[in-house]
């Protein structure tokens, strides 16, 4: 009988010690559950920055510079494709938690998000056929059908200052060259990376022209000039901000962004980009 209580009390002792290892080994030991997991937005359809593929595929310099960030971090990131006007509303509503596509820092997008270091100087511009010899200044546009994506701070610009234009949004860039091509539009504003790489490469390049930056009046939304544009996380989210503005830091000393870049646009896109990078 004595036996038989040294036995239970010899289990009874390892079980304890058994279970005593498993709780400090649960504490030392990251669970996979703590991995950061991340749902980032991105307009999907905004060449050469975001590009769907047929099989659905989602690249461009923008997905795949996320990419390399969600590495860095060692981070799970899911990017989802949406519409840009739908972006914002998805970060502050909590349906993501990034931004993932340019953004300009407008004064009522900083009131509710918070942005990451520049990413991308791509200053605003006018678009429109070879045979226009009007100008671009504000009487020259004055009643014209100027086509912007919805949603942008060419929308802004163009419902706020240049008034007396007429503004046509649209969810993307392919439609705006289509409605140009087709004649129902006078011009088109986008940035100049994407309007050079949308209209002039390709065999129909020498039917457009752009402006040069910044476009007239640019003080009057100063977020149209010369100046980076970010991505976005949640308001107050300052512990992932310092975690992304880091990662992407370093992506760009180690030339990881300007490698990426390459792949999409041969010119510089920043003027932080190292120059034994280019």
């Amino acid at each position: 009988m004595v036996e038989n209580l040294k036995l239970k009390n010899l289990v009874a002792g390892v079980s304890l010690a058994a279970g005593i290892a498993t709780f400090v080994i649960g504490l030392t030991m990251p669970a996979e559950a703590q991995k950061l997991k991340l749902k980032l937005g991105n307009e999907g359809d905004y060449p050469p920055f975001s590009i769907t593929e047929g099989s659905g595929h989602l690249t461009g310099m923008e997905p795949e510079l996320a990419r390399a960030m969600c590495e860095k971090l060692q981070a799970d990131c899911d990017i989802q494709a949406m519409d840009f006007a739908a972006l914002l509303p998805s970060l502050i509503s909590g349906k993501i938690d990034m931004i993932v596509s340019q953004l300009a820092p407008l004064p009522e997008r900083t009131e509710k998000t918070d942005f990451t270091i520049g990413l991308i100087s791509n200053p605003a511009v006018f678009v429109a056929p070879k045979s226009w010899t009007a100008g671009f200044d504000e009487k020259a546009l004055e009643g014209k059908k100027i086509g912007a994506i919805k949603g942008s701070s060419k929308q802004t610009y163009l419902e706020k200052v240049l008034t007396k234009a007429d503004g046509v949004f649209y969810d993307n860039i392919q439609q705006i060259k289509l409605d140009l091509e087709a004649g129902r539009l006078d011009l088109g504003m986008e940035g100049r990376l994407t309007i050079a790489y949308k209209f002039l490469t390709g065999p129909d390049a020498d039917k457009w022209k752009m402006s040069d930056p910044p476009v007239p009046l640019v003080s009057e939304v100063p977020s149209l000039g010369d100046i980076p544009q970010s991505w976005a996380v949640q308001k107050g989210n300052k512990e992932l901000l310092q975690k992304v503005n880091a990662a992407l830091t370093e992506l760009i000393a180690d030339c990881t962004y300007t490698k990426i870049r390459k792949r999409f646009l041969p010119v510089q896109t920043i003027s932080t980009e190292p120059a034994a990078c280019q």
